[in-house]
């Protein structure tokens, strides 16, 4: 097993012990075929990585000696999402997506367009988003899991929300005629549902700190949109 291809998520460490948990231990054990003094990585989702050497293996719990530990500083903006809700299985994929983009913050928002209200059901699905999530992180290799907010109404976001704030818009200004390029930004990106934000909610964004800004010549689903709009921003951070 390679210790620098694949990253374990954790939740219970001590001092100089990790534990994986039964999903992730099968994942070691039956999938990669890990044995007692092989080395692994894994995260905590907070930026701290750890280097570690396989003590036990039992059935549903591997016991790993840490050796070395890595506080990852997180590059590029600091980023927080809010997106109008589409359906759940579109949802669903924009999480993984957005997470491994480094998103930090991910916050649905429900406005007059959103249909078919899954989300009245929010603590059904919460658990497999973030396992949704845990799965991106891994799979990127990103020691960061991004927070994610339960569903609010758009009327009850405060709008003096720290600044800058871009909304996606087809008649927006280029993204890149008004990125700043000090990567430690903090920025708050708002995505319409499906259908769009509706001309009333638009106008909650006529206010100083906000910004119409144009990513694409065409109009964009929601899930696109959103994946397109992080990239873009991610992409002044990777070229400084």
């Amino acid at each position: 097993m390679k210790e620098d291809h694949f990253l374990f998520f954790v939740e219970e460490l001590t001092l100089n012990t990790v534990y994986l948990s039964e999903s992730e231990t099968h994942h070691a054990a039956s999938v990669l075929r890990a044995n007692p003094g092989d080395l692994l990585s894994a995260t905590d989702g907070k930026g701290m990585i750890f280097t570690c050497k396989i003590d036990t293996i039992d059935k549903d719990r591997i016991a790993a000696t840490i050796i070395e530990k890595k506080q990852i500083v997180r590059t590029g903006y600091d980023i927080t999402l809010f997106i109008g809700l589409p359906d759940r299985d579109i949802f669903e994929q924009m999480i993984i997506d957005l997470t491994a983009l480094g998103v930090a913050r991910i916050s649905p928002v429900i406005s007059q367009n959103c249909r078919k209200p899954w989300w009245e059901k929010w603590e059904k699905f919460e658990g497999r988003f973030k396992e949704k999530m845990i799965s991106a992180i891994k799979q990127s290799l990103n020691g960061f899991l991004p927070v994610l907010d339960k569903p609010v109404r758009l009327k009850d976001i405060p709008e003096n929300i720290e600044s800058p704030c871009f909304v996606a818009d087809r008649n927006g200004i280029p993204l890149v005629k008004i990125m700043n390029h000090n990567s430690k930004l903090k920025i708050n990106c708002f995505v319409g549902p499906p259908g769009g934000f509706s001309e009333n909610e638009m106008d909650r964004f006529e206010k100083p700190g906000y910004q119409f800004v144009k990513i694409a010549s065409n109009r964009l689903r929601t899930e696109l949109a959103s994946v397109v709009l992080v990239s873009q921003i991610a992409a002044f951070s990777v070229c400084q």
